[in-house]
């Protein structure tokens, strides 16, 4: 919490929830009023995926708020692993404007931001809730250290806090050191040339893009329509991303948006969709990735069904309920 409305713009919360709960949370947010962004409002419960950490959001009648549920700090088929019990028993007592809640311990936090740091969505706006935890609490290294080593991020932890500290020197020299594996992985590769880019032009965040979310949207909207000719236009619009991005963010997922000659364009576009599939492995691993693009292409097949046995779609749903799903569309598109 900022507690100074100047300091950044907030209107998308995140909630820690148990996962036993999340079918009595959908009903409280369904009983305020707030909309469901996505399936799952057709009379049957959603139910909490185990190889997901999150409920789908939802956002309030006014529109003014997205409320995001989650049982887990990071998807359980990356390669990180967060001791989410632990995280319960140290969190600590907090005051949101009058109403008793818990928390996260600072040292959970620091290590949810960690996690959380985009490889390439990662710029000042990003760092500063890192660096500035680090300044206005008292982490307690050592036990962050631990945390760190078990939830197998020391080298997210390297990335992030070496990134956060070219902004404001938060964290010491001596105590980076201790996050650097010496490994040749994406990641690491991805923090040395973001280091290069930034002795060239003094900016670390020339190569700055939100390209996995790009791609997350594409597959939301390919999910929401259940028509053969609706998710096949879709469906073109992610492979195109996935191996024929424009050059432009061919360029940055390479990290050479600052030197646009014709061979790095070139090298860039071959390379663009090892970045693209590299990028959505961190966030929910390659195995998932790969059957990700596997279910794609059944889910399209199979939706030719759908031309003999109606299915209602997200959008009819919405009308239904007289929501106009423009203002919605609107309100997600403006989450900074």
């Amino acid at each position: 919490m900022y507690h100074e409305v100047g300091y950044k713009r907030m209107n998308d919360f995140d909630i820690l929830v148990q996962m036993e709960d999340w079918d009595k949370i959908q009903d409280i947010y369904l009983e305020l009023g707030y909309i469901p962004l996505g399936f799952g409002w057709s009379g049957e419960k959603e139910k909490p995926a185990r190889f997901s950490h999150v409920g789908m959001s939802f956002i309030s009648p006014d529109y003014k708020c997205i409320i995001g549920t989650q049982w887990g700090l990071k998807s359980p088929t990356t390669a990180y692993s967060v001791d989410i019990e632990d995280a319960w028993n140290t969190a600590v007592d907090f005051d949101f404007y009058g109403v008793p809640v818990k928390a996260l311990s600072p040292e959970y936090n620091l290590l949810h931001l960690i996690l959380h740091m985009g490889v390439f969505k990662c710029g000042i706006r990003d760092c500063m809730d890192v660096y500035n935890l680090l300044l206005t609490e008292e982490i307690h290294y050592e036990r962050f250290w631990e945390i760190v080593q078990r939830s197998n991020a020391i080298d997210k932890a390297w990335f992030t806090l070496r990134l956060c500290n070219l902004c404001c020197p938060a964290f010491s020299t001596e105590q980076l050191e201790a996050y650097d594996s010496k490994k040749n992985n994406f990641l690491r590769r991805r923090l040395k040339k973001r280091l290069i880019v930034a002795n060239d032009t003094s900016d670390f965040q020339v190569s700055y893009n939100d390209y996995f979310q790009d791609v997350e949207k594409e597959v939301i909207y390919f999910n929401l329509f259940p028509k053969f000719h609706r998710k096949l236009f879709f469906y073109f619009r992610i492979i195109r991303m996935a191996f024929f991005p424009a050059s432009k963010i061919a360029l940055k997922l390479n990290d050479k948006a600052h030197k646009p000659s014709v061979w790095n364009k070139f090298s860039s576009r071959i390379k663009a969709p090892y970045f693209v599939f590299s990028l959505i492995a961190q966030e929910i691993g390659w195995k998932f990735t790969i059957l990700l693009f596997l279910k794609l292409f059944v889910d399209l097949l199979i939706s030719l069904k759908n031309y003999f046995v109606p299915v209602e779609s997200y959008f009819d749903y919405l009308k239904k309920k007289g929501v106009d799903p423009g203002e919605i569309e609107k309100t997600v598109k403006n989450i900074q």
